[in-house]
């Protein structure tokens, strides 16, 4: 359970990135790069840091690669980001790994371009309307800073 988290937690911080800034840019394009957790929470709770320490999104293109450090495989899979609502939706469909076959609906905005947050629903079933976790439900709150080379 928690490498479906720290998984979604890292793809919805990428989602998050391009959805609050209006650019001139490839709406895929401001997702690009290395993406850090620094907060999430889930059921509730949350996460504690040494968790999301251990946990790297990277994005290139319309794929995802989440990695978490001491486990053997990594979470891979696609997004497509739906700009035309707001907040911004993104459809995470993942294609290896653990969540393999499993697809999350997320909305993400973006703080400027080095910082997002997304709310992932861990069931599939709709896009999250909030931004906070309570006990029972099935979000997963993230926030993630682009890492610096």
């Amino acid at each position: 359970m928690c490498r479906i988290l720290i998984a979604l937690i890292a793809l919805t911080l990428t989602v998050q990135a391009y959805a609050a800034e209006k650019s001139d840019k490839d709406p895929i394009e401001i997702h690009q790069g290395v993406w850090k957790p620094i907060a999430a929470s889930m059921n509730g709770k949350r996460l504690p840091k040494v968790a999301l320490d251990m946990i790297t999104l990277t994005i290139k293109g319309t794929n995802y690669v989440v990695t978490v450090e001491g486990e053997d495989h990594d979470d891979k899979g696609t997004f497509a980001i739906d700009a035309s609502v707001k907040p911004h939706r993104m459809t995470i469909k993942s294609n290896e790994g653990p969540n393999n076959g499993k697809t999350f609906l997320a909305v993400f905005e973006h703080k400027h371009k080095d910082a997002m947050r997304v709310s992932y629903d861990l069931s599939g079933k709709e896009f999250p309307t909030v931004w906070r976790t309570r006990k029972g439900s099935s979000l997963y709150v993230v926030g993630y800073r682009r890492k610096k080379d």
